[in-house]
């Protein structure tokens, strides 16, 4: 999947911009991070400590998800309302297109 989402394939159909990509891949990062509790930025799942999930990773899950729902608003038109999210790891409401925070 990542090969074909992948901002340099210049052959795939289904490639995504550059900051959607990296939007993609981070998620998907911090999305492994919550369910197996492992370092997102490390591939080793056998490692015996615990990598937990505070407000900081729930920001960043939050960011990059608004980025991906801005590009696919526009790209296909889909008319996704602004989400109301509380979330105390987030300071402030300016970078968020999707998100409405509380």
């Amino acid at each position: 999947m990542n090969h074909a989402l992948n901002y340099e394939n210049r052959t795939s159909l289904a490639k995504l911009p550059e900051d959607e990509y990296i939007a993609y891949t981070a998620l998907q990062s911090l999305s492994r991070r919550s369910r197996y509790l492992v370092n997102e930025k490390d591939g080793n799942l056998k490692e015996n400590r615990a990598f937990f999930i505070y407000e900081k990773h729930l920001a960043k899950a939050l960011k990059h998800l608004d980025t991906l729902l801005h590009y696919f608003n526009l790209k296909y038109g889909l008319g996704i309302r602004p989400i109301e999210v509380k979330c105390s790891g987030i300071k402030n409401n300016v970078d968020f297109r999707h998100m409405l925070l509380r």
